[in-house]
C-alpha cells in the first residue's frame, strides 16, 4: 500500500511538471531556440517516464529495480519541478518590472540585454544539465533491466 502512494506521489508531480513544461514551450517565456529543444526533449522522455509510473502503479509485483527507477524519475522530477519554478518566477518578476522601453535610457537598455543574454544562456545551461540528468537516469534502468522473460 506504502508503494502505491509512492508511485501516486510521483504522478502527481509527473503531471504538474509535464504542464509546466509544455507552458514554457510558449512565446510567453521567449526562449532561445536550444532551450526549447532541450525542454521538447525533457517532456518527451518525462512522459514515457510517467507512463512507465503508470503501468507500474497497475502492477501488483514491483521488483527492486523498479522501485528503485521510480524513486530517481521522483526525485529527478521534483529537482526538474523546483527549477522550472525558479525560472517562471524569475520572468514574471521581469515582467511586473520593466518600464516602457521609451522611458530608459540606452546605457540601462543595453545593460538590460546583456542581462538578457547573460540569464538565457544560464537558462540553456540549466535545461542542459537537466537534460543530462534525465539521459542518465533512462540510461542506468536500461544498463541494468533484466530479459523480462527471465524469472
Amino acid at each position: 500500500m506504502m508503494e502505491a502512494a509512492v508511485v501516486s506521489a510521483a504522478h502527481g508531480a509527473m503531471a504538474s511538471l509535464l504542464a509546466k513544461l509544455a507552458a514554457l514551450l510558449t512565446d510567453k517565456y521567449k526562449l532561445a531556440k536550444e532551450a526549447k529543444g532541450q525542454i521538447m526533449f525533457l517532456k518527451a522522455e518525462l512522459e514515457s517516464m510517467h507512463a512507465f509510473l503508470e503501468k507500474m502503479s497497475d502492477t501488483e509485483e514491483r521488483d527492486a529495480q523498479d522501485k528503485c527507477w521510480a524513486k530517481e524519475v521522483r526525485e529527478l522530477s521534483y529537482d526538474i519541478e523546483d527549477s522550472i519554478n525558479e525560472f517562471m518566477l524569475y520572468v514574471e518578476r521581469r515582467k511586473s518590472s520593466s518600464e516602457p522601453q521609451r522611458l530608459r535610457g540606452f546605457m540601462e537598455r543595453s545593460m538590460n540585454l546583456l542581462t538578457t543574454i547573460n540569464t538565457r544562456h544560464k537558462i540553456a545551461k540549466e535545461f542542459e544539465g537537466l537534460k543530462d540528468r534525465v539521459m542518465e537516469v533512462s540510461q542506468r534502468r536500461l544498463r541494468y533491466k533484466v530479459d523480462d522473460g527471465v524469472s
